[in-house]
């Protein structure tokens, strides 16, 4: 009891509603509309609380939770949402930058100036070498509207597989072991292009990226900032925008995946909607360090149309790999899409927020601040 909840409609024009439990931990929201929801709840242990756990547990001083669902009034419509404790963890994906942007510049996305940056979570020095970048398709959490069972035949079904995630694009990074560390309290830039967006596109709100610490480099057609350490193509055959590389950013599951896992990457054949097959790589998902799940924002121009030709699955992807996906992608806003902060050590290190419930762990803030702007 006493548990705020917050319930979102995946339309835009929708403010959110809170409501706040009762004894037995339930909440009711009444007068809906029909449509796609979700509902979410993180719950912050008390000092008290913290107390009474051992020091090894009190990286766990908040719970959070998620689901989705499709509501069809007049019926009623029942949803359990688990609530599982923080784990730290040691490289997090700490923020993401999506901004396409603003429509007053023109129709045209950029996305060059897009990256991820990866922190240090832990207490131990860490290495990216071997480390990879693991997207999943946007197709794979979605129907069309005149396929309406298409997240229940594969490949779409695999967004639920708790065994192994796959993905037809996959980049990592060099090095033999350690030669690319990263320390506690550290984060990492990896840009698509590692070049002053700022000067590149004036009208497009961006970012400077000159000083990014990796970058995706695959075409002689691309720019190569001598600075920055290029990026490994693991899997596909593709070369990205214009030979450039990949956006950093997806309305899917972002991964990091160990250097371990790597060795355990395979590729398999899955049958497709047309009656054919196409080859993915699988990787087993007990090698994920982190997850990223991210959604268009309903702030986003076009998003009432998307939503109608291509309905949203539910569940989105399991819950294992993430609760509730952020609604924050392409808000059209310089703004990242951080992490929260959940503490501080007591040598000033941030504590990133990870309960493997993006809805939850992740706001819009200012670009850039753990790392190139710190």
């Amino acid at each position: 009891g006493g548990v705020t909840v917050r319930l979102t409609r995946a339309a835009s024009g929708f403010t959110p509603q809170t409501a706040v439990t009762a004894a037995d931990g339930t909440v009711r929201f009444e007068n809906l509309l029909e449509g796609l929801y979700s509902v979410s709840v993180d719950r912050t242990l008390t000092a008290a609380e913290l107390a009474r756990l051992s020091p090894g547990d009190r990286d766990a001083s908040v719970f959070a939770g998620g689901a989705q669902v499709v509501l069809s009034p007049p019926a009623n419509q029942a949803l359990d949402v688990v609530i599982v404790g923080a784990r730290r963890g040691s490289a997090v994906v700490s923020e993401i930058f999506a901004n396409y942007g603003p429509t007053s510049s023109g129709t045209n996305n950029y996305v060059y100036g897009s990256y991820l940056e990866l922190y240090n979570n832990g207490d131990t020095t860490a290495y990216l070498d071997g480390m990879v970048l693991f997207t999943t398709s946007p197709t794979a959490h979605s129907r069309t509207l005149d396929d309406p069972g298409r997240c229940e035949q594969l490949p779409n079904t695999l967004r639920l597989d708790t065994t192994a995630v796959y993905s037809g694009i996959i980049y990592g990074f060099p090095g033999t072991g350690t030669d690319y560390p990263i320390r506690p309290g550290e984060a990492k830039v990896i840009a698509m292009d590692a070049i002053n967006h700022i000067v590149a596109a004036p009208e497009k709100e961006q970012v400077d990226l000159s000083r990014a610490h990796f970058e995706q480099f695959w075409t002689d057609g691309d720019v190569d900032n001598p600075e920055a350490i290029n990026m490994v193509r693991v899997y596909g055959s593709s070369a990205g925008v214009f030979g450039r590389g990949f956006a950093s950013f997806s309305n899917g599951l972002q991964l990091l995946v160990s250097r371990a896992g790597r060795d355990q990457m395979t590729e398999v054949s899955v049958p497709n909607a047309s009656g054919g097959t196409f080859t993915t790589a699988r990787l087993p998902s007990q090698h994920i360090l982190d997850v990223v799940a991210l959604e268009f924002s309903p702030l986003t121009p076009g998003y009432e149309v998307a939503q109608q030709l291509f309905p949203r699955c539910v569940p989105w992807a399991s819950s294992f790999y993430d609760r509730a996906p952020a609604p924050l992608m392409g808000a059209r806003l310089r703004k990242g899409i951080s992490r929260r902060s959940l503490s501080l050590t007591p040598d000033g290190r941030e504590i990133l927020q990870r309960p493997r419930t993006s809805e939850r762990d992740f706001l819009l803030a200012e670009p850039l601040r753990r790392s190139l702007n710190k």
